[in-house]
Parts: structure tokens; sequence; C-alpha cells
């Protein structure tokens, strides 16, 4: 069998006579096929087979098992191939493994000329490639080491030298500058590479230098020793730096700063830290340095940084918060700002906050609209907040611990109801920010849908309302028509934030006592 990528290593498409072509055992589109003459690299050598095409049915494995056997190509086809056949081999992957296995002779011959260092063997997968060498432990290998024998190995990609493959005479054996010469064969083969390397090797090889572009040493392993190389080459090198590359740039941005002057900016960062820490250990109390590096830590492990601060701030009042409750937020303040507007209008005395958590709201509206609030919540870690949160802004409200409206007295009724419920869907609940899922999902989760409280407010309201009465209730983004479906006897509002986004729906229960009318607008 005549080997093609012997002669020219270019060669991708060929025609041959089908010699032998036998089925593999236990597989009925498998074939093994030999071939008068082949483009096919088998594996051998520390290289993988070539793969491709026979008459467009892939090739999924080349095999050779010695100089005389012959080259045995598996193919996966619906039947026997026979005839003139048609081969074609995959470029990419060839040009891929020609880069490593040339790069890889570069690199051994620089350790070779420095450390005397001779190759042991070849490994070069689709996703990693290294050499083993022996005697090259003469200096233990670091990273200044590495990028000195790299830039060596580039610097000799860069002068483009010609690659030579050939099978040569005994003569032009005696007279090539061979490291270990071995036993004149009619299968030997000699790469040279330039007038500086030849070595004995069956592979695959680029044309020149120049064609294996980069070559950069990944990390390394000595032991007893030798040295084992991990490195990549050509496109595989060129995919490593791009990245990384794109990281340097962007955290030199950072830094205002040139890529090239990145590691300097680093070390001035260190030293500004170093000396912080001393000025820390200096002037600050150990205890109040190891409270706040503690707080460094919690907020570093994506803590919540209100809880890590234990204080929040809403409608300009200070509140304590940690892990009972959920934490105030600025879109809250919008139901906040709408029932200090309706009790206005109602001239209101009382007003009920459900689901109060930290009793943010209610203690605005007691603070901000003078009101005497009421305030449930289901969970007692909650209710102890807000009772702690009235105290610290000098208000008084009436606390119930229960669902919704089922811990109030009987007959207690209000002209205004605020509520923000657990509102999120089952999706939103897988969607959330890591943050986020620190608070406590009894005040987050809604139902499958979002709107289980809201049918529940819809069905409870009513008895709890005086006739005239407003009930303000904090909404999803895009639950507005949903709730107000809920409530389409009560003349529902939709209220949006200053994005635009439906927040709250303002709704009003019909008067229900002779002469009465709707006493609020908005």
């Amino acid at each position: 069998m005549i080997a093609l990528y012997h002669s020219d290593p270019d060669l991708l498409e060929f025609s041959a006579e089908v010699r032998a072509c036998a089925p593999v055992a236990g597989a009925d589109d498998l074939y093994d096929v030999v071939l008068s003459n082949t483009a096919f690299y088998p594996t051998g050598g520390g290289q993988p087979c070539d793969a491709g095409t026979l008459d467009g049915f892939p090739v999924e494995d080349v095999s050779h098992e010695g100089d005389l056997a012959p080259i045995v190509h598996r193919v996966r086809a619906p039947r026997p191939l026979s005839g003139l056949v048609r081969g074609c081999v995959d470029k990419a992957r060839r040009l891929d493994f020609s880069q490593q296995h040339t790069g890889q002779h570069m690199l051994s011959h620089v350790l070779c000329e420095r450390f005397d260092a001779y190759s042991l063997g070849l490994h070069i997968g689709r996703d990693d490639a290294y050499v083993d060498l022996a005697g090259a432990d003469a200096a233990p290998m670091t990273r200044e080491l590495a990028d000195e024998l790299e830039a060596e190995v580039n610097a000799w990609i860069a002068q483009d030298e010609p690659v030579r493959c050939f099978f040569p005479t005994p003569e032009e054996l005696e007279a090539l500058p061979l490291r270990k010469k071995p036993a004149p064969h009619p299968e030997l083969r000699i790469v040279c590479i330039g007038s500086r390397e030849a070595v004995a090797c069956c592979g695959t090889h680029a044309r020149s230098t120049g064609q294996v572009q980069a070559l950069h040493i990944l990390s390394w392993q000595q032991s007893h020793g030798n040295l084992r190389l991990f490195f990549v080459a050509g496109l595989r090198a060129l995919r490593w730096a791009w990245p990384r590359a794109e990281q340097a740039e962007g955290a030199a941005r950072l830094f205002s700063c040139g890529a090239q002057d990145l590691v300097a900016a680093v070390d001035r960062l260190r030293a500004q830290n170093a000396d912080l820490a001393r000025r820390l250990a200096d002037e600050v109390p150990a205890a109040q340095a190891e409270a706040f590096f503690a707080a460094v830590r919690r907020r570093a492990a994506g803590e919540p940084l209100q809880y890590v601060l234990g204080r929040a701030w809403f409608m300009g009042l200070p509140f304590v918060v940690d892990g009972r409750a959920l934490i105030p937020r600025q879109d809250t303040e919008l139901l906040c700002e709408a029932a200090l507007e309706q009790g206005r209008r109602l001239g209101a005395r009382t007003a009920l906050d459900l689901c109060t958590g930290t009793g943010a709201v209610a203690v605005a509206l007691a603070r901000l609209g003078g009101l005497a609030v009421t305030a449930t919540d289901i969970s007692a870690g909650a209710l102890a907040l807000a009772r702690e949160n009235a105290r610290q802004n000098e208000v008084s409200l009436a606390l119930y611990e229960g669902d919704l409206f089922d811990a109030l007295p009987a007959g207690l009724r209000f002209p205004l109801i605020t509520c923000n419920p657990p509102y999120l869907t089952a999706q939103d609940m897988e969607n959330l920010q890591p943050e986020v899922r620190r608070e406590p999902a009894l005040a987050l989760f809604g139902g499958a849908d979002g709107l289980d409280f809201y049918r529940r407010l819809a069905g409870e309201a009513p008895a709890r309302l005086v006739p005239g009465g407003a009930l303000l209730m904090e909404i999803g983004s895009a639950q507005g028509e949903a709730v107000c479906a809920l409530f389409s006897g009560w003349n529902p509002k939709i209220l949006r934030d200053l994005n635009g986004l439906d927040r709250v729906v303002l709704a009003q229960r019909n008067p229900t006592m002779e002469g009465e009318e709707a006493a609020w607008s908005i």
C-alpha cells in the first residue's frame, strides 16, 4: 500500500482501489477497508489517526499494525465498498495534529540543546498534548524558564524555516546530524526542521515552521529525572490566548492602564492592600477590624448588603433587617405613598397592614400619616422585627401573629388595608438571583402562578373593609391585569412605578350601606 501522506502532507483528496472490505463483527454498518493507496494517516507515534470520508461515508478509525501490514480504514457505511473510491481527509484535524507534532519536535530540540534531554514519547489528544523527556531536570522547571523556552521556539517559528520529510539512503542517513542514529531501513523516515532538527518520525508535519503559528507551554510535571511538558500549538494556542487577552484588556481598563502594565498595577494594589492591613492593625482595635473583615466575607459570600449591615432605609426611615423578613425595597414605597394619599382622601384614622414583614409599610403609615396601624404576619420572627422597628421609629403598632386576617379580633374593620404579599411564581423562584435566595421563601412564593394571596384577599377582604374602604396591594410587574380581574367588582386601578411597570393595584369595596357613595379617588 502506498502511504500518500509520506510524500505529500497537503494531499487531502485521492482516489484508490478497494483491495479488501470485511464487515466488523457485531456491527451491521461497519467495514474494515484496505485500499491500494491512502492519504489517511493511521494512529501511531503518539499521534491520532486522520478522519474524513470514503465515498462520502465517515472514516471512524485508521490503523496500521506494522511496516508490512496494510493500513485498515474502519468505515461506517450501509453497504460494502468496492471498486474505485474517493477519499477525503479532514483538513482541520490534519492541520491541528500536524501543528502539535511539529511544535513538539521544536520544543524537544530546544530542551535537548539546553539540558541534553531526549524525547521519551509524545501524546496528542483532541484537547491536550504533551511530550515526555529524560535528562531535562538539570534545572527545576519554573514559569520563567518555561517562558524562555517558549520564546525560543516561537522565534524559530517566526523564521518560517522549511520542514522536509524523506526516506534517506544509507549515505544520507550517515551524513544527517541525528542525536541517535537508527539502523538503515527502507521504511525509515526522517523529518528535518530547517538546519537545526533532524529526527526519525512517521507522523504528519507542517510544511514550514511558520505554519505552526505559535506554541505555549501550559504546565509541567517533573519526577525522577523525567519531565512532562503540556503544550498547545497552532490554532489551539491562539484559541487559548484569545479569551485571556480579552480578560487582560478588561482588567487593564479597571486599572486605567494598558494590558502591558497590568502586572505592575496589580503589584501596586497588593502593596496598597498590605499597607492598609498594616494601618488597620496599628490604628483599629482588633475586634473592630475582625468585625469589618467578617462583614466583607459575608458580603463576598453573597449575603445581601442590608443583612450584613443590619440596616435598610424605607420612606426616609431606618429599619432593622435580618434573615427573618424581606428587605424593604424602594419599589414598595409606591404602595406606601398611594396608601398615605388614599388615607388622607378617606379621612382614615386607622389602617391594617397584612404580611407586614419588617413592619416597613406599617411604621411609615403610622409615622408619616399619623394612622393607628394594625399589622399581621404569619412569621413570629418577622413580627419581632416589626416590633423593634416600631420602637426605634417611636410609633405604636397593634401586632397579630397569623395568616392574613386569621388572627384579628372578630368584627374589626378598617377604611384602609395595605398588603405586600408573596407573589413570585414557581418559575420566578427557580430564576431568583443568588442574593434574593438568602431572603425567606415564605415571603416570596405566591403559588404556581403567583396569585394565591390575591385570590384570598378578594374573598376575605370585604369582611374587613368598611363600605367604600380601599385595598392597596403590591403586585409583580406582569400581574396587573390578572389581579384586576380578581377584583372586577371593585373598580380596580393599576399604579405604575417610575419604570412604567405595574406595581400596585388599588381597589375599593363597593358601598353597601344606604346612601353611601365612593369616598375616594386617585
